[in-house]
């Protein structure tokens, strides 16, 4: 789907800022669930067969977040320059939760997170 965000850095020094990362997207997905219950009712000696199926098609919003410390320095008479970077990053997957079909529209969120370090070196 398309994708849409941007990014910044808001610097203390030269060479030190905190970074930030906002991006929304939309990505289509194909669910094909089937559930089958069975169970007896109390008093009841016949069992009861319940069957769901639910095929859709849908669009799910991503959005994704990052904040942390950048570092960068140059070097060698400013021939070279080292960048540093780390901090949160962050994916939440709205309403995800349908991978078992209920009777009643039940939706959950997923999200996922961690610690991401990048370095980049130019010359």
């Amino acid at each position: 789907g398309i994708r849409f965000g941007g990014n910044g850095n808001w610097y203390f020094f030269r060479s030190l800022s905190i970074a930030t990362k906002v991006a929304v997207s939309g990505v289509w997905l194909d669910y094909d669930n089937t559930r089958k219950d069975q169970y007896q009712q109390f008093g009841n000696p016949a069992l009861v067969v319940n069957r769901f199926t639910s095929n859709m098609d849908t669009i799910k919003a991503v959005m994704e977040l990052f904040l942390g410390l950048h570092g960068e320095w140059w070097l060698k008479d400013d021939r070279y320059h080292l960048a540093l970077q780390g901090g949160l990053d962050e994916q939440l997957w709205f309403h995800l939760g349908q991978f078992l079909f209920f009777p009643t529209r039940s939706h959950g969120d997923f999200s996922m997170f961690g610690l991401t370090i990048k370095a980049r070196l130019d010359f």
